[in-house]
């Protein structure tokens, strides 16, 4: 049996027929859109898409492969690098400048084999629950998840999207919170979103071979790991993860023969997770796997939470067991998570 299922693997890890970036389909993704929304729309290592992007580096080919499309890349093959981190700069600079004045700020983050479009719906699904008021902003993150139709291509799906997961917080989502200050924010995510939070927040590191690759390869600027942690910038950070599709061993930093638990910024008042023992996503089917192949434990097992609750005293729990389906839409209707943002006084009344 056991044999079986990985020989499937094997043959699913290599079909790649049918996976897409998830790239933006308007011109000017990153932008404002009143009254209180804000869109950041990245690539799989972190770099904002620009103006008019699609005309300067092109439409990403339908093969999702890591090597074959950046747009850090692209910008130093057609020396266009300083005018992408110009307008990194100033899309952070703008986004620092509106949200001066704004009281809570909402992160909602999407999971992996996701689609903008259908991720779109469901950001406005979270935000028709959630108590909004003139000064609050809603920043809609876009990451390069990937997407495919294709069964036998989800499994190479999951394991390139795991590593843009990482880049998206570490390269993305950091520098948007070093430019939030004296804030309540809110961070919402969804399956392999977690990651990306995980990696924003904390000092997980980043796989040595994988960071001289996307270094030496698609000329990462690696500044916002200069330190182990984001600023302090006097936020008080809440973090709610549905189907979060990370483990146990995402805490764990493994050094030669010792294992130390990774630290998170100060900043952080809890990370709220939701556990069920049915998604068939998060137990990988069989549930025997569900701590190989890029860690989901998690979000399946109540004890790999409860593990590790004695060293992490921010992280909450709710069980959403009963419901198969690793579904965005299908977790966010889950009454669940209503007494989720209740708990947080974030609810629509």
């Amino acid at each position: 049996m056991r044999f079986s299922i990985f020989y499937l693997l094997i043959v699913a890890l290599f079909a790649s027929c049918g996976i897409q970036h998830n790239a933006p389909s308007v011109l000017n993704p990153n932008r404002q859109i009143p009254p209180r929304t804000t869109i950041a729309f990245v690539d799989q290592f972190g770099a904002f898409y620009p103006n008019d992007w699609r005309s300067v580096y092109g439409i990403p080919p339908r093969n999702g492969k890591k090597n074959a499309y950046s747009l850090s890349k692209l910008a130093e093959e057609k020396s266009l690098t300083n005018d992408l981190v110009k307008f990194e700069q100033e899309y952070l600079r703008l986004l620092k400048k509106h949200l001066s004045n704004k009281k809570r700020v909402f992160v909602l983050i999407h999971g992996f084999n996701a689609k903008a479009k259908e991720v779109t719906k469901n950001y406005e699904l979270i935000q028709s629950k959630l108590n909004l008021t003139t000064s609050d902003e809603v920043i809609q993150f876009y990451w390069d998840g990937l997407y495919t139709k294709n069964p036998l291509s989800s499994l190479k799906t999951w394991f390139t999207a795991s590593d843009y997961s990482q880049y998206a917080g570490k390269f993305a989502l950091r520098k948007i919170l070093n430019n939030i200050s004296n804030k309540e924010v809110y961070l919402i995510s969804h399956s392999r979103g977690a990651s990306v939070i995980l990696s924003a927040l904390s000092s997980a590191p980043i796989d040595s071979v994988k960071m001289t690759d996307i270094v030496e390869h698609h000329n990462i600027d690696t500044m916002s790991l200069q330190h182990d942690l984001i600023r302090n910038q006097r936020n008080k950070i809440y973090a709610i993860a549905l189907a979060p599709a990370i483990g146990k061993s995402d805490f764990e930093i493994n050094h030669e023969d010792s294992i130390y638990n990774v630290s998170f910024t100060p900043q952080l008042m809890a990370f709220h997770i939701s556990t069920n023992k049915d998604d068939l996503m998060l137990k990988k089917v069989v549930g025997w796997l569900s701590n190989k192949l890029n860690s989901t434990d998690l979000g399946y097992k109540s004890d790999s939470f409860d593990k590790l609750a004695s060293s992490y005293k921010f992280l909450k729990r709710s069980d959403f067991s009963g419901m198969r389906s690793h579904d965005f839409t299908r977790y966010i209707n889950n009454p669940n998570f209503n007494s989720i943002l209740k708990t947080y006084k974030i609810n629509k009344k």
